[in-house]
Order: C-alpha cells, then sequence, then structure tokens
C-alpha cells in the first residue's frame, strides 16, 4: 500500500518568481527552496521545504506538500577535522558534506546515511559557520 500523501491549503505567498516559476510548469509543481543555490548545483532534498501546485493554467492552486526531509540550516562554529577544512580550499562556494567519525573507513563509499550534514564553503575556499543536517543520518 503506497503512503498517503498529505497536502495542506495554504495563501500562496506574493513573489514574483515563485509566479513566474508557476507559469512556466503548468500542470506540474514549483518548489519552496530555503537557499539560493547556483543554476548548476544540485538541490539536496534537505533544502526543499514543500511543493506549490500549479494548475494548468499557470497559477498556484493553493495546495502545499511539505516535505518531511527539510532540514533548516543552522549556525555553528564547532570545531572540525583537518579534512574538511582541505576539502573547502578546492570548493569554494559549494557545500562539502562532513562524515560522521566512524565511517571515516569507508571513504570514498561513504553511505548517505554517515554524512552527518553539509557546510557552505565561502568564496575564499574556508568553511563558513552555515550548516545543514542530512535527514538520513542515523547516529548509532
Amino acid at each position: 500500500m503506497a503512503a498517503e500523501v498529505v497536502y495542506e491549503i495554504r495563501t500562496p505567498p506574493r513573489d514574483e518568481r515563485l509566479a513566474a516559476a508557476a507559469r512556466a510548469n503548468c500542470g506540474g509543481w514549483v518548489y519552496d527552496i530555503d537557499f539560493e543555490y547556483a543554476p548548476d548545483d544540485t538541490v539536496p532534498p534537505e533544502a526543499i521545504r514543500g511543493a506549490w501546485e500549479v494548475s494548468e493554467f499557470g497559477s498556484l492552486t493553493g495546495r502545499y506538500r511539505p516535505n518531511g526531509r527539510h532540514r533548516p540550516l543552522i549556525e555553528s562554529d564547532r570545531v572540525l577535522k583537518p579534512y574538511v577544512h582541505a576539502a573547502a580550499r578546492f570548493n569554494p562556494g559549494k557545500w562539502i558534506s562532513e562524515i560522521d567519525p566512524r565511517a571515516e573507513h569507508l571513504f570514498p563509499n561513504i553511505p548517505d546515511e554517515c554524512i552527518l550534514g553539509w557546510w557552505l564553503v565561502g568564496k575564499d575556499g574556508k568553511i563558513t559557520k552555515t550548516f545543514r543536517r542530512n535527514s538520513l543520518y542515523t547516529p548509532t
């Protein structure tokens, strides 16, 4: 038996970018994302708050589907392992993962459940304080 899809009825926000995305996706869905990703970046499921249904005419219907995997960004100044800082230098402006120390021996084939989350790297190649938890991480 398939899981029941839960929708909420909401008043769509007045947002021209959202309205333009709806017009471009008639009969589909427009995602509510909590961070401005570059066009070539992959948006992780944890960044998607939910999705708005779009009518066949390109307007938001008011049906909203929350995403249970969404994890808000948090600010943290936790002390990180040297490999995180080393990886940051080669990934300016990107997100890099932090691995559960108990799974480091599995590198480079780290299971999703062993990734703590992702750190935002600044344009200067240094770790920022912005972190997003992984919804699949299962500490044991």
